[in-house]
C-alpha cells in the first residue's frame, strides 16, 4: 500500500488486492466491491444472482462512458481490447449510449459499422440517407464535447451548475440520442443537484421541475438495469434521488384535490420502496463514505415515511 499527501490536505492511497484482481473485466459486471475506510479491507458482493461456475466480472471502465471511450481507456491503461457483448453491439445492448442523431435526415441514427474497430466508419441507419463519417472524426468530436462536460464538472454546486447543464442538454439534444452517455452523465449530475442547491431546493421546486428530476432518475435507472444490473452503488444513489420528487408530487396532487387520501397512500408506496431498496444497497457501504451516510439517511427517511403512511 502506498499513500501520497496532497498539498491543501488529504491523502490518496494506492493498494493491491490480489484476490480481487483475479476478477475478469466486462462492461456489464456481475459483482461489486467496497473498500472499507478502516483497515482498507475490500468486500466483494454479487450484484446479480450468479450460478456456480460462472465467471466473476468487474468493470475496469466507467459504466457511463461510450464504447469508443471505454475501449480506448482499456487499451491504454489495461492493454487489452474489450470484445464484450456491450462493446460488440452498435446500440450498446439497446441503450444507445453511443448513438447520435443524423443531421442529414430525420429517419435514421448514426451507429458504428463495427464497434470493435475504433477506426470503423459510422453510418446513418437510413439506407436512403447515405451519411457517413470516420471513426477518427467521431473520436475527435467526442473529445471536444468531453471538454465541455469537464468544464461543467468544474463548477461549484449552485444555480449556475444546474442552469449551464440544462443549457448543455438543450444545445445537444438534436445531436445525441437521449440516452447517449454524454447526455446521460450530465443528467445524472442534474438529478443529484435538483433539490440540493440554493434556489432549487426540494421545497422550492415547482411540479414541472420535480417531474424533470423524476424523468432523469427513471431514465438513468432504466439504463443501469442493462449496463450495471443489480444492487450497485449508482442504483442505490439514484433510487434515493427518485424518492423525494415522487413524494412531493404525490402530496402536491393531494393538496390540489386531484387525488383522494387512499390514492395518496397508494402513490406514496413507490417512494417508500425506493427508500427501502436504497437503504438496503447503500448501508452495505462504509458508514463513513458518502454512500454509507446516504444509506443511513435513506433508512431514517424510510422509517419516517412508513410512520406517515400508517397515520394516513
Amino acid at each position: 500500500m502506498q499513500s501520497k499527501y496532497h498539498q491543501g490536505g488529504g491523502f490518496s492511497t494506492n493498494a493491491i488486492y490480489p484476490y480481487l484482481a483475479i476478477a475478469a473485466h466486462n462492461c456489464v459486471p456481475n459483482i461489486v466491491h467496497t473498500i472499507l475506510y478502516e483497515g482498507y479491507e475490500v468486500q466483494v458482493r454479487a450484484a446479480v444472482p450468479i450460478k456456480a461456475g460462472e465467471i466473476l466480472y468487474l468493470s475496469y471502465a466507467h459504466a457511463l462512458s461510450p464504447t469508443l471511450s471505454r475501449r480506448e481507456y482499456l487499451l491504454e491503461s489495461k492493454f487489452f481490447n474489450c470484445e464484450c457483448k456491450r462493446c460488440a453491439d452498435p446500440t450498446e445492448l439497446g441503450t444507445h449510449m453511443s448513438t447520435l442523431k443524423c443531421s442529414k435526415c430525420d429517419n435514421g441514427v448514426i451507429l458504428s459499422s463495427n464497434p470493435l474497430d475504433n477506426d470503423a466508419q459510422w453510418n446513418c441507419t437510413d439506407k436512403g440517407c447515405g451519411f457517413k463519417t470516420s471513426g477518427a472524426a467521431m473520436r475527435k468530436f467526442l473529445s471536444v464535447i468531453q471538454s465541455e462536460v469537464d468544464q461543467l464538472d468544474s463548477l461549484e454546486p449552485g444555480p449556475q451548475a444546474i442552469e449551464q447543464r440544462e443549457a448543455f442538454i438543450s444545445k445537444y439534444k438534436s445531436v445525441f440520442h437521449p440516452r447517449h452517455s454524454v447526455l446521460l452523465s450530465v443528467k445524472c449530475t442534474l438529478a443529484e443537484l435538483y433539490g440540493r442547491v440554493e434556489g432549487y431546493t426540494i421545497d422550492e421546486l415547482p411540479d414541472i421541475m420535480l417531474g424533470r428530476k423524476v424523468e432523469m432518475c427513471r431514465l438513468i435507472l432504466d439504463t443501469l438495469d442493462i449496463i450495471l444490473p443489480g444492487e450497485t452503488r449508482m442504483r442505490g444513489m439514484m433510487l434515493y434521488e427518485l424518492h423525494a420528487p415522487l413524494m412531493y408530487l404525490a402530496r402536491s396532487e393531494f393538496a390540489a384535490g386531484l387525488v383522494s387520501q387512499d390514492q395518496l397512500k397508494e402513490k406514496l408506496k413507490e417512494p417508500l420502496q425506493c427508500l427501502v431498496e436504497a437503504a438496503r444497497i447503500l448501508q452495505r457501504e462504509d458508514p463513513q463514505s458518502p454512500e454509507g451516510i446516504m444509506g443511513h439517511i435513506a433508512f431514517e427517511s424510510m422509517a419516517q415515511l412508513k410512520m406517515s403512511l400508517d397515520t394516513l
